[in-house]
């Protein structure tokens, strides 16, 4: 289950840094299955909360996953031996602090244009830094961030391919915010559901200024996944920019759990081929590709290949791979 570059490593504690056990922050879920996987990995692991108390329980040497630094008591008290990989912190405190130390650095997801070549070449799918030339400060600064897919939340041996249900359901599913920038792709993906006879449920947070219409909650790991996977069709759409955006997680939890993979985004053909995602910028016309799919009962062609193409590249041990491939 482990690669020698994982074996490597597991002499270093690691803590999983910021939020408490019980917050029910979106990015919480990530810090609890980053922990999960390390403690899978026979890690020494340690989940602790951002308070002065814990940070005399981080240990020389540790490897921390941690949340942005602007309330951080860790930075207050920042130990030189400690490995860094941080998420959604501010570029000027990431710059201070990365000119201190090399053992610091920020991870995010990618943006397909907005990446440069390094040394270290973490994917293949990276395209050309066309910025201009950068000082030794900004340098520093683009040269430890590591650019990553998402991924899905389920480790290898815990996923399990199930053949479509191909039963008189017609939910169409979406799981995730309604955003003000992804409300007319939601719209329109409704009045699709609307003229073709199908039902359509959105779970998830309204971020928008008018009266919810739909299932406004978060859902429990357990409830998403039942929800999903009794759907008849459940799409990842999301907002698309014409060349700056990137490739949601949903696609590949859905994938996970053996559900037909259906996006508006295009950048996916980066990742996955054709015969193993329905995708159109178009939502009327990613509807009708997927419909037909259903209805030619090639489902199951679709998410047996893509299945496997999640389970051996895009689970928490290949983001932990990849992040300490950076080292």
């Amino acid at each position: 289950m482990t690669s020698k570059l994982i074996e490597k490593y597991k002499n270093h504690p690691i803590v999983i840094w910021w939020f408490p056990m019980e917050c029910s922050h979106s990015h919480k879920r990530i810090h609890y299955r980053f922990y999960h996987t390390f403690k899978k990995l026979w890690f020494d692991a340690q989940w602790l909360a951002n308070t002065k108390e814990n940070v005399s329980k981080v240990k020389k040497d540790s490897i921390i996953i941690t949340f942005m630094w602007e309330y951080s008591h860790l930075m207050e008290n920042y130990d030189k031996s400690w490995i860094m990989f941080c998420h959604h912190v501010d570029r000027n405190d990431y710059k201070k602090y990365s000119m201190e130390s090399k053992n610091i650095y920020l991870f995010n997801c990618v943006r397909f244009n907005r990446m440069k070549f390094t040394e270290k070449k973490i994917w293949q799918y990276i395209t050309e830094w066309n910025d201009p030339v950068m000082s030794t400060e900004d340098y520093l600064f683009e040269e430890r961030q590591i650019q990553l897919f998402w991924w899905c939340e389920l480790l290898p041996d815990e996923m399990k391919w199930q053949p479509y249900h191909y039963n008189s359901t017609k939910d169409v599913v979406f799981c995730g915010s309604w955003w003000s920038n992804n409300f007319m792709q939601l719209e329109k993906l409704r009045w699709y559901c609307i003229t073709h006879g199908l039902k359509y449920h959105q779970y998830g947070k309204h971020f928008i200024l008018r009266e919810p219409l739909f299932h406004h909650k978060y859902l429990s790991y357990d409830e998403l996944t039942k929800k999903t996977r009794e759907a008849y069709i459940a799409p990842a759409v999301q907002w698309v920019q014409a060349d700056d955006w990137y490739i949601s997680d949903r696609i590949f939890i859905n994938m996970s759990l053996s559900v037909l993979a259906v996006s508006n985004n295009p950048w996916v053909y980066r990742l996955f081929d054709e015969d193993e995602i329905i995708c159109d910028r178009k939502i009327w016309k990613m509807m009708e590709k997927a419909e037909k799919v259903i209805k030619d009962r090639k489902v199951d062609e679709y998410t047996q290949k893509a299945f496997k193409k999640v389970k051996e590249k895009y689970t928490y041990i290949n983001t932990i791979e990849s992040l300490f491939s950076a080292l």
